[in-house]
């Protein structure tokens, strides 16, 4: 298949039904010092500010075993449903898979290993949770922090020789919206209601809307979202 489409998702309440609020659980007291920061966080779109915050949120865990983090994380974390029907479907059609998120790297490919669906996806770009001797250190790292996902775009066109027109990109929140901007088309799925606010008052949001190069899926089923790549 010559004319593929490389479809990113999030993976945060994209691919798992959960989101950076499962790692603030095994931190404790320390969540209600830093409840503001963590909801701004989650609602954010400015990428300057997003990293600044995204670093408080690892410094947060710093001292922690990582893989008790990891392990524990595992346990809770469940697929969203039709994830696994996408994947299968994307790949018989002949798409490529990017995973595009903020989270942990080794993290993502746990999930997926776990989940046997790592066979599926073609790359991941994520941040990465510095570790040193087994220990989280506080720090972050990762240019899709930075860029708030908006860089990975030339990396994935570099990638895969393609133009933004041949990129979808499928995520649930604000900070998905700068990078829904400038790929061909995009998909929120199950966006919350601040993220609806933010697209009703943004002007090149709607028009993207209107030209049908942004949709919305309201079912709670990502293969919804098959329909729009």
């Amino acid at each position: 298949m010559s004319n593929f489409r490389v479809v990113c998702f999030d993976f945060d309440n994209v691919i798992i039904n959960d989101s950076v609020s499962r790692f603030l659980s095994l931190v404790g007291s320390r969540i209600e010092r830093l409840k503001m920061e963590i909801d701004f966080l989650q609602d954010n779109m400015e990428p300057r500010k997003f990293f600044r915050f995204a670093k408080k949120f690892a410094e947060m865990g710093k001292g922690m075993n990582y893989e008790t983090v990891i392990n524990t994380m595992l346990k809770k974390v469940r697929l969203n449903r039709g994830v696994r029907r996408i994947f299968r479907k994307l790949k018989e059609d002949g798409h490529k898979i990017v995973i595009v998120s903020t989270n942990d790297e080794r993290f993502i490919r746990r999930v997926l290993e776990k989940e046997n669906l790592a066979r599926y996806v073609d790359h991941i770009y994520a941040s990465h949770l510095v570790v040193k001797d087994g220990v989280l250190t506080g720090e972050i790292k990762g240019d899709v922090v930075k860029t708030e996902k908006v860089g990975a775009v030339k990396k994935i066109k570099n990638l895969f020789k393609v133009k933004e027109n041949s990129i979808v990109y499928i995520g649930d929140g604000l900070t998905d919206l700068p990078i829904m901007k400038i790929v061909g088309r995009s998909v929120l799925f199950c966006p919350n209601l601040i993220t609806k606010a933010e697209v009703l008052k943004d002007r090149l949001l709607r028009k993207m809307e209107h030209d049908g190069r942004l949709f919305v899926v309201h079912n709670g089923s990502l293969m919804e979202a098959m329909q729009f790549v």
